[in-house]
């Protein structure tokens, strides 16, 4: 708390949570960092080729229920949630 404001300092500010999360991650090891790089790149590009077939390749026909299933609409947050 500041003396001549009266106002508290926030208990995290960015920095801090940037250099906690860069020594958590210093301390993995090096199979650990791999196994998360390779997670969160996979989900990410997995996630954009199936946004990128749906705007390309609409689903058009396909047996069963699945045309149903399909969350419908343009946007980019719509499809992505399609696709899972």
């Amino acid at each position: 708390m500041s003396e001549a404001t009266g106002e508290r300092a926030p208990a995290f500010s960015f920095p801090t949570r940037a250099y906690r999360s860069l020594a958590i991650w210093k301390k993995l090891s090096p199979e650990w960092q791999l196994a998360l790089w390779l997670l969160i790149t996979l989900r990410i590009s997995l996630g954009l080729i199936a946004v990128l077939a749906l705007r390309f390749l609409p689903v058009t026909f396909v047996g069963g229920r699945h045309l149903e299933e399909i969350i419908h609409g343009n946007d980019v947050w719509t499809q992505s949630l399609s696709a899972w």
